[in-house]
């Protein structure tokens, strides 16, 4: 999507990386077409913390100046976003499940609103700057990669101190399988109204465990209280593109296969 975007405006694509000792997926990002990776690597990066990330980010973009920037609508993804455009004192578009520019280089976001009921169309104003906008994981879809050149790294020294940094990892904890976030999921199960009650439920979730596969649903079973918003798959939930995605009980309406259709 960045790039087609970078083409339509005739601009450049970058990416950036933030972190520690992290190799660069050099191949990966060349073959979508990105011209330059801004490789920022310090041990203070090694774990994810808003204040320092923000910082990073904020920085980069007051020196190269950036027409748009995106982010994923991930946890992390969105926490960031919302403290760069504080930082910078600009709109930020979340959640967008479209992007484009207009004749006059504007760019427009659609982004469900009214819980995922409707669609609104943001259009940034004119002296807009930077447009920073976040996208939901899996509603744009990724072209199949081809060779478009080499990607230039630049290496960026960050300008922070651990006096910087005002909150500190402690530890990590293994997720559940079973409630992975469905953006990142290799395997979901998902169940839908014919699983027909609560007590059939189990079954769906004994095999996400022997599968270790994450757990979703369609429209139905979120509203019968069987899954949560976050795990609703279809028209008005995710877009997901698992390796293995197995649905039990679901008839396969369109408003449900439109948000899994993709995947392998």
């Amino acid at each position: 999507e960045g790039r087609r975007l970078a083409q339509k405006l005739g601009e450049h694509i970058c990416v950036v990386l933030i972190g520690y000792q992290k190799a660069p997926p050099l191949q990966l990002l060349s073959s979508h077409g990105v011209d330059r990776l801004y490789l920022v690597d310090a041990p203070l990066l090694a774990d994810y913390t808003t204040d320092a990330y923000a910082s990073v980010l904020v920085n980069l973009i007051k020196e190269q100046l950036p027409y748009i920037v995106l982010f994923g609508a991930t946890a992390n993804g969105s926490d960031l976003a919302s403290m760069v455009s504080a930082c910078m004192r600009v709109g930020l578009i979340s959640g967008c499940t479209a992007l484009k520019i207009d004749d006059e280089g504007i760019l427009e976001a659609t982004r469900p609103v009214y819980e995922d009921k409707i669609y609104s169309t943001v259009v940034f104003q004119a002296n807009a700057f930077p447009r920073m906008a976040t996208i939901r994981p899996g509603a744009i879809g990724i072209d199949k990669a081809e060779l478009l050149g080499r990607t230039q790294v630049e290496e960026v020294r960050p300008h922070i101190t651990a006096e910087d940094i005002k909150t500190k990892v402690v530890g990590y904890t293994q997720a559940d399988a079973r409630t992975l976030d469905l953006a990142e999921a290799e395997i979901i199960m998902a169940g839908g109204q014919g699983v027909s009650s609560i007590s059939n439920w189990h079954l769906v979730e004994e095999l996400a465990d022997v599968l270790g596969g994450a757990i979703a649903g369609s429209r139905m079973a979120m509203d019968n209280g069987w899954i949560t918003r976050e795990q609703l798959v279809g028209q008005s939930g995710k877009s997901v593109k698992p390796v293995l995605y197995v649905a039990l009980g679901i008839s396969g309406a369109s408003q449900h296969t439109e948000g899994m259709q993709e995947s392998e």
